[in-house]
């Protein structure tokens, strides 16, 4: 007679809640970086683990959308962790192989990252759903790494 018509061969294709929700091992996995640096990542971002219909893998998992994942996936702040991980990595070589002068120069040459498009992006997207003033929202709490935005007024504020 031949195969049902909705046959799909088991390990092809993930359909309904898995394909939508991920774990937190497999965004890791996904993303390529260590458990401190995604959370690092999703607070800046705003990224929060959901929970969904179905929960595939167990109760005891932590899910985030696939969606949510791509979108630091795509993130220019993702590469800058990484590349702030190698430059560690060059100085840790240089300390092992007893050369001071090297990790004293690549220690004073090392990479950072700023928050400039982050808070840009917050400040749009809070200025879209209608948050004028004080702090934006509560991750913004987490982002004000320097205090940048517990006193920002929106209304004074402009977005370059």
């Amino acid at each position: 007679m031949g195969k049902p018509k909705h046959y799909r061969p088991p390990g092809k294709k993930k359909e309904g809640n898995a394909a939508r929700y991920v774990t937190r091992s497999q965004a890791i996995k996904i993303l390529q970086v260590s458990l401190s640096d995604f959370r690092k990542l999703c607070i800046h971002k705003g990224v929060f683990p959901r929970e969904p219909k179905k929960k595939v893998k167990g109760n005891h998992h932590t899910y985030y959308h696939l969606k949510d994942v791509m979108y630091i996936l795509h993130d220019p702040l993702l590469e800058k962790f990484r590349e702030i991980r190698a430059y560690q990595r060059k100085i840790k070589k240089a300390k092992a192989k007893t050369n001071d002068e090297l990790a004293k120069l690549l220690l004073s040459r090392a990479p950072s990252y700023r928050l400039d498009m982050v808070i840009r992006d917050r400040v749009i997207e809070n200025e879209y759903l209608g948050l004028r003033n004080g702090i934006l929202d509560q991750s913004a709490i987490l982002l004000s790494s320097h205090g940048c935005l517990t006193c920002m007024n929106c209304k004074i504020l402009k977005v370059l």
